[in-house]
């Protein structure tokens, strides 16, 4: 392997909505470093955010709640301006989007996060899954990005019973 992905969650590095824990970032910069000194590729990968945590049902989809949209997008600004002295760290935006109803909301949110992003480096490398979980099957309604640095994704879970055995 090449890459290492670490993964977080949002509440994790959200002191409050919109403001950031210094210390988190600092672990995370840490971890960044310690990939860069034995030549690794470090993701930096939201494993669960407000509004689709893989892990629990939730109130409020972030899908379906205008306020978690912004609070995504300006989550992601903010590692942006964090990070923008690390380019070499790529963003996975969102592990495992939860179904949703329709895949257009995703596309949407996806591309505005990556539209401001691009405002501020237009060359920060970004991973997109899929909905449904990651899945495969959904990827066809992924819209596509005219843009080098964007990388698209999926989980694979077939067969179920296997890969998740004891899990």
């Amino acid at each position: 392997f090449d890459h290492i992905r670490v993964c977080f969650d949002q509440i994790v590095v959200e002191e409050e909505p919109y403001k950031y824990r210094e210390y988190t970032y600092k672990l995370l910069e840490n971890f960044a470093l310690w990939c860069r000194k034995y030549n690794l590729g470090c993701i930096f990968n939201l494993h669960n955010s407000v509004g689709s945590n893989c892990a629990i049902e939730e109130d409020v989809s972030l899908l379906e709640s205008d306020e978690l949209r912004e609070r995504f997008v300006a989550f992601w600004v903010a590692f942006e301006k964090r990070f923008s002295h690390m380019p070499e760290i790529m963003f996975e935006l969102q592990n495992e989007i939860r179904n949703t109803p329709t895949p257009e909301k995703w596309n949407s949110l996806y591309k505005k996060t990556i539209e401001e992003l691009r405002k501020i480096s237009k060359e920060r490398q970004i991973i997109v899954g899929s909905t449904a979980w990651g899945s495969p099957y959904t990827l066809k309604d992924l819209e596509v990005l005219d843009d080098e640095y964007v990388y698209y994704t999926f989980h694979f879970y077939d067969p179920f019973e296997f890969t998740h055995q004891r899990g």
